[in-house]
């Protein structure tokens, strides 16, 4: 369906299903051809309606001959493909300002729906303008709210951000949860930088960083002559160093028992006392936890104190590992792949033909496995990162590179296909001796065919526990 584009009525609100009408008048179509940021219009159907001179020069295609055509063969041919620009559209979701490579160029691009005075979808506004330099490039990732497209592009991602910005904002702590590298830091940070305290410090402290013995002195600061080599003038501690900011306590779940109790005073009371002297100092402070462990569990084992943990976890935030986020994958590749090509100084690109192997790759170190991989291959590749320069442990799944669906159909195939054994003449077998053989015989074809119990497990849809136990009796010693 087409936008109607029936003439204005100035005595009705304007709404966004009269941009194509607006844009359409040859007055304000020869003014928005004078913006420097390109601006491209697609209807509710998915066809490209408008596209200002900026928007031409920036895709390097004619508006002549793309009025009318599909929006999902425009971000093809465009020389600034995205994969989160397509996933968002598909999806009628907000895109934020993230960076693209164009050949020497550096571009940021963004997007928003349209809806109509019902709210109802309508069509699609995207955005672009050119970043003059590297340090441009770097900041792009954030829109105005500051998301990255980490938290646009999942709605789980997205809700805590929500949530936790308003949090911070009314001054309630936030207790972050999550395997490690799911970016929970990231998120801290952004929680940070989007807030009302933006303009103050944001203190990263890795409570497993800190040697016990310093603790003490490195959180809460010391006065002079507290101890032997303390500094003449003293020192702040790095709650002190938070004041009028954040503080981020990474990694709480490591932080010593004896030195909970002090930092649960520091809550309740807003005062910290320094090592040595007897006058605390009154600091305010907006307070994120983050950990990888199981709290609830620590407080039950004695190891953490539950006032301490009830504290800290007015609002807790669980955040999903990678592996269950899997349409991130693609975005954060976009935007990882950008940012190392600005740091590299010259282009590099990501094959085709990668995608899918690292779509399919588990991630057990999440976003951070994610990012370094990015970064390993910027390294090691000319321009292009191919499928032979993926490391060892992602090149294995070569093998399944048909995609996991041929693979499973292949392996319900081999489930499916007759077993030559005296099966075939079950009488005076019983019914789980014959089905202890038959899959006993299906468990070495998919050994054989797959070429390690590992994959047959992976292709049967079952633990690595379960092929060994059952081969080993299907085979004894």
């Amino acid at each position: 369906m087409r936008f109607a584009q029936t003439p204005l009525d100035a005595r009705r609100p304007f709404n966004a299903a009269d941009i194509p009408s607006f844009l359409g008048d040859p007055r304000w179509e020869a003014i928005c051809d004078l913006i420097p940021e390109g601006v491209t219009v697609v209807d509710a159907g998915g066809l490209v309606t408008y596209m200002n001179t900026s928007a031409e020069s920036l895709n390097e295609l004619r508006k002549a001959e793309w009025i009318g055509r599909s929006f999902e063969d425009f971000i093809e041919e465009s020389c600034l493909r995205c994969d989160a620009l397509r996933s968002a559209w598909r999806g009628a979701q907000r895109l934020p300002d993230t960076a693209v490579r164009a050949g020497e160029r550096m571009v940021s691009i963004s997007a928003r729906p349209l809806r109509d005075s019902q709210g109802l979808p309508c069509g699609y506004l995207f955005f672009q303008r050119k970043l003059s330099s590297p340090a441009t490039a770097q900041n792009a990732p954030l829109r105005e709210s500051g998301e990255r497209p980490l938290f646009a592009a999942s709605a789980l991602w997205d809700e805590a951000y929500r949530i936790g910005l308003r949090a911070i904002d009314m001054n309630s702590r936030v207790l972050l949860l999550g395997e490690s590298g799911v970016g929970k830091t990231e998120l801290a940070r952004q929680l940070h930088t989007n807030s009302t305290r933006r303009h103050g410090h944001f203190i990263h402290v890795s409570c497993a960083g800190i040697p016990e013995s310093l603790f003490e002195s490195e959180m809460f600061g010391y006065d002079r002559g507290s101890f032997t080599g303390a500094l003449s003038k003293g020192k702040a501690g790095l709650i002190e160093a938070a004041d009028g900011g954040t503080l981020f306590l990474d990694e709480i779940g490591e932080m010593p028992l004896a030195l909970q109790a002090k930092l649960l005073v520091v809550l309740e009371s807003g005062r910290v006392h320094r090592l040595g002297s007897t006058q605390p100092k009154t600091v305010d402070i907006r307070v994120i936890a983050a950990t990888n462990r199981d709290l609830e569990q620590l407080v039950a084992e004695g190891k953490f104190r539950s006032d301490l943990y009830y504290r800290l976890s007015v609002i807790t935030l669980s955040l999903p590992p990678l592996r269950e986020q899997k349409m991130l994958i693609g975005p954060l590749l976009d935007y990882f792949v950008a940012a190392a090509g600005v740091r590299r100084g010259k282009p590099f690109a990501l094959a085709a033909e990668c995608r899918p192997l690292l779509e399919a790759h588990g991630f057990p170190g999440n976003v951070r496995e994610l990012q370094n991989l990015v970064e390993y291959l910027a390294v090691v590749c000319d321009e292009v990162a191919q499928i032979r320069h993926l490391p060892r442990h992602v090149g294995l799944m070569r093998a399944t590179a048909r995609n996991d669906v041929a693979a499973q159909t292949e392996a319900s195939a081999l489930a499916a296909q007759p077993r030559p054994s005296h099966a075939t003449n079950p009488e005076g077998a019983s019914l789980k001796s014959l089905v202890r053989e038959f899959e006993n015989g299906l468990i070495a074809d998919a050994i054989t065919r797959y070429g390690s119990k590992r994959k047959a497990a992976e292709m049967l849809q079952t633990d690595i526990a379960t092929i060994v136990r059952k081969s080993k009796l299907a085979n004894p010693v």
